[in-house]
């Protein structure tokens, strides 16, 4: 028997020591599969009917044109109802934005006359008072009714002061934390008031709204609102009393540091203008909350002075 050392083969014929008869195996029979799809990648059937359409001279089967249409149409339809669907849904936003916008108009009006109603039952107010006052009024004091008027803000009060300004940023913050894209907020306006009263400032109003102990500065949305009204940038805030010390205790309060810091982080706007009169009006519809009775003169007033 031959061993491998002595399988050696000769030019032209068969490897010696093989049996006759023995068909080499291919090195790629094992990617038969691939030889298929690459040598022979249609598929039998087809191929078949190819070549005897080609040997009989028949022309391939023609399609039938109504398929064709049936398809456009098809798409044809599915196109026009997508169009409609569209054009109904931004008919309904338009209509939706169109009823909200007119029911805001319908709301602020209503809202302008009852301030004008609340104007016009205070200067009513005002005339009785001095009316009271001028005839005596049964001991009312003219001055201590007008100090106490504007203390509280329900009388317009005017002096020296200060005008602070306040700005959206311009161009985008050093800091994006905190800094809500450069916009001034509610929150920035509520550290500005309060600095302003703790450097003693007499009255303060926020875009020309008078404030008073009740008047709320909060936001709705991205819409800062100062008693209810909203009001727009550049926020421009009045603080009526000593522009030298209200200036300088400004500065060097909580206040004045904390727009140092977004001055210098977020770009904000921040100026602050002494002024030689400020003039600022009256807070319309003030609610009394809490009332005193004058003790009655003669021994019909008890001790707490209730007759």
């Amino acid at each position: 028997m031959a061993t491998m050392s002595e399988r050696t083969t000769t030019p032209g014929g068969p490897a010696r020591g093989t049996p006759e008869g023995f068909t080499p195996r291919r090195p790629d029979a094992s990617m038969s599969l691939l030889n298929d799809l690459l040598h022979e990648p249609g598929d039998a059937e087809y191929v078949v009917a190819a070549r005897r359409r080609r040997m009989t001279g028949a022309a391939p089967p023609r399609r039938r044109p109504w398929v064709a249409a049936g398809v456009l149409v098809t798409v044809g339809v599915l196109l026009a109802a997508g169009v409609l669907e569209a054009r109904s849904q931004a008919d309904t936003i338009d209509r939706d934005r169109a009823g909200l916008a007119a029911r805001i108009r319908a709301e602020t009006s209503m809202t302008d006359s009852l301030e004008r109603q609340a104007g016009d039952l205070d200067a009513q107010v005002s005339r009785l008072r001095a009316a009271l006052t001028s005839h005596g009024g049964g001991g009312v004091d003219a001055g201590r009714l007008a100090t106490l008027g504007g203390a509280t803000g329900t009388l317009p009060v005017a002096g020296p002061g200060l005008r602070v300004t306040l700005s959206d940023a311009t161009e985008q913050p050093v800091q994006t934390t905190g800094c809500e894209y450069g916009r001034i907020l509610d929150v920035d306006v509520q550290r500005l008031v309060n600095g302003l009263w703790a450097a003693g400032a007499e009255a303060v109003s926020v875009g020309g709204q008078r404030l008073t102990a009740l008047t709320a500065i909060r936001s709705a949305n991205d819409t800062i609102l100062v008693g209810y009204r909203p009001i727009a940038a550049p926020y421009e805030v009045l603080a009526v009393g000593d522009p030298r010390t209200l200036e300088a205790r400004l500065a060097s309060g909580e206040a004045g540091d904390w727009f140092s810091s977004l001055v210098d982080l977020c770009g904000v706007g921040y100026t602050v203008e002494t002024l030689d009169e400020v003039r600022l009006p009256g807070a319309p519809g003030t609610d009394i909350r809490y009332a005193e009775p004058v003790a009655a003169a003669g021994p019909a007033a008890d001790a707490d002075g209730h007759s």
